[in-house]
């Protein structure tokens, strides 16, 4: 029987102020197994990523095990980055390279594991992970246990029960008006509950939202923790007052670049329009970037909980003309538990697929043929605990005898570098 050719197909996007996405196309036979061979290089292109503006960088790669360098650029606080802006840049290696280096970083489990209630599809427990390079998670696990052996009984409980009901928490920078946003999402009385709160970024780039006296009864302190004077870590200590008494919890998010690398089959291999239409945006992102039907984004966001849940979204987002001969803006997300068994990789367990609104000339508007309305399903094959990423997406076939495919999207974490914790347990 005649294997059906590959092509795999690497996409690198590196955005600093302004979005550069530089990609490669790799072609390979799974009929005669034979090495990859390089077909083509595609050049930078500038683009916007989350309202960013300004200049992109360039970036080099280093060998495997090393840390990436950074050109120089404009920082996001204003001034100028220096050299250096990543720890460790994964541009330029394959899948199986970002997830080896696991035996040098470590399995991305702390401490007291933190067991989730979710199995993969073997039956595995999974645990929640932490999703960085850096040492913030191991500062603030030593933090959080200092704090309670200071506590009595009722606070401690309280606290800890905190920890666990806090879900997927994002957050965002307007450095125009120097205004930090948090988003929360967590349970409350059993019902799924968010927020968003906003508070003014000081001199030593902290701030401050909500109040633990008014609705919703949460109040957060927020730290840059980018040594470059960014902001896309952040440390939050968060209380809530709902129940009558103050719970704390401390948590990282993390809002980065990323690399991603896609794996399937080519256009008509499969029959399959509406993967083959995917695939042709992906084939056109790295022909002509700077045209329409292209991938022009790409992010990962997690949150990691302190005694709690860890989750991560990732989103693409594409330059479309459509039908009518306008050009919109369409985008993707995945969601999920960031989550791994103990001893190895394999998550093995289902992501939410969603969408963001689509927007012509700034107005909102519904758009039909969108991407994600072809997406039946993903789900998360690895973590390796330090934001790095596999998701396997299935896409539908309307055609008739068709069959679904599936594409592979591995993601890879472009990391910054960051300091040591700055806010206090209490």
């Amino acid at each position: 029987m005649r294997h059906a050719t590959k092509r795999h197909i690497y996409l690198q996007a590196i955005f600093a102020l302004a979005a550069a996405l530089a990609m490669t196309t790799v072609a390979c036979s799974s009929e005669q197994g034979a090495p990859a061979k390089k077909t083509g290089t595609a050049g930078a292109a500038a683009g916007e990523l989350d309202g960013d503006s300004g200049t992109a960088a360039t970036h080099g790669t280093g060998d495997v095990g090393t840390t990436g360098v950074g050109g120089i650029a404009e920082s996001e606080s204003g001034g100028l980055a220096v050299d250096s802006v990543v720890y460790y840049d994964p541009s330029g290696l394959t899948p199986e390279q970002i997830f080896s280096r696991k035996q040098e970083i470590g399995n991305g489990l702390l401490g007291d594991l933190v067991r989730s209630d979710i199995r993969s599809a073997r039956g595995e427990t999974l645990y929640y992970t932490g999703a960085g390079q850096d040492t913030l998670r191991e500062q603030l696990h030593v933090l959080v246990n200092n704090r309670a052996a200071t506590l009595d009984a009722d606070t401690l409980e309280g606290d800890r029960q905190f920890a666990r009901v806090i879900r997927l928490a994002d957050f965002e920078v307007d450095w125009s008006r120097r205004l930090g946003v948090l988003n929360f999402r967590f349970d409350r009385n059993g019902r799924e509950t968010s927020a968003r709160l906003e508070g003014y970024v000081d001199e030593n780039m902290r701030f401050t939202v909500g109040s633990v006296y008014r609705h919703p009864y949460i109040e957060a302190e927020a730290a840059c923790m980018d040594i470059s004077g960014g902001c896309r870590t952040v440390h939050v200590r968060v209380k809530d007052a709902s129940t009558g008494k103050i719970r704390t919890a401390h948590l990282l998010a993390r809002h980065t670049n990323a690399t991603l690398y896609i794996e399937g089959n080519e256009p008509g291999v499969s029959k399959n329009p509406e993967y083959d239409r995917l695939m042709s945006i992906l084939l056109k992102t790295v022909k002509n970037p700077s045209s329409y039907n292209v991938v022009n984004k790409l992010t990962i966001t997690t949150s990691e909980t302190i005694g709690g849940a860890s989750a991560f979204a990732v989103r693409m987002g594409f330059r479309l003309l459509d039908q009518t001969g306008k050009y919109v803006s369409d985008a993707m997300q995945f969601t999920g538990p960031l989550v791994k068994p103990q001893a190895s990789d394999q998550a093995l367990v289902g992501a939410n697929v969603s969408s963001h609104l689509t927007y012509i000339n700034g107005v909102a508007v519904p758009v039909s043929g969108r991407i994600v309305e072809t997406v039946r399903g993903a789900r998360l094959l690895k973590n390796d605990g330090h934001g790095n990423l596999q998701l396997e997406v299935t896409v539908r076939n309307v055609a008739l005898g068709g069959a679904e495919d599936r594409v592979v999207l591995t993601i890879a974490r472009i990391h910054t570098p960051t300091m040591a914790v700055r806010i206090q347990a209490n």
